[in-house]
């Protein structure tokens, strides 16, 4: 397998320009996925250790669905792939001044920030590791037991 050397520079740039002139996109994604799993329960307020992983893994899925719709489009670069991903938007990433190398400070605590929520995003999904469960089983587990009753586990 051969890595690009540049990759990292490349997302870099991405991440970068997505965080200055899409914000909301990349905000609405998050809540997007904590929205989700609060329409997923009836509105039910789940534990925090219950909550964070399924809105991670509810904002996975619809980043997944964000790529695959990209080279279902027909993008082939990685930037694309990658922008479509983080906003949703089946587009190419618009034609803007490119920021050199140079100027991407890979000690720039934003950016480091990024990242580090990008690694725990793939530690909260991988939790699991059996995949999605039933509600009769995942209510049937002795942790959950303090749901029964509630509209999670009627």
């Amino acid at each position: 397998m051969v890595i690009d050397p540049k990759r990292n520079e490349r997302t870099a740039y991405v991440v970068s320009f997505i965080r200055k002139y899409f914000k909301s996109y990349l905000v609405g994604r998050g809540f997007g996925g904590v929205f989700t799993g609060y329409a997923q329960t009836g509105g039910a307020k789940l534990p925090l250790k219950v909550a964070l992983p399924q809105s991670a893994t509810n904002f996975t899925i619809a980043s997944f669905g964000g790529g695959v719709l990209a080279v279902g489009k027909g993008a082939r670069s990685v930037e694309d792939i990658l922008f479509s991903t983080i906003t949703g938007k089946a587009a190419s990433l618009p034609v803007m001044p490119r920021v050199t190398p140079v100027q991407i400070n890979a000690q720039d605590p934003e950016l480091q920030a990024v990242i580090a929520n990008a690694h725990a995003v793939k530690e909260i999904n991988s939790v699991n590791p059996v995949g999605p469960m039933s509600i009769e089983e995942f209510c049937g587990q002795r942790q959950n037991a303090s749901l029964r009753g509630t509209s999670v586990c009627p």
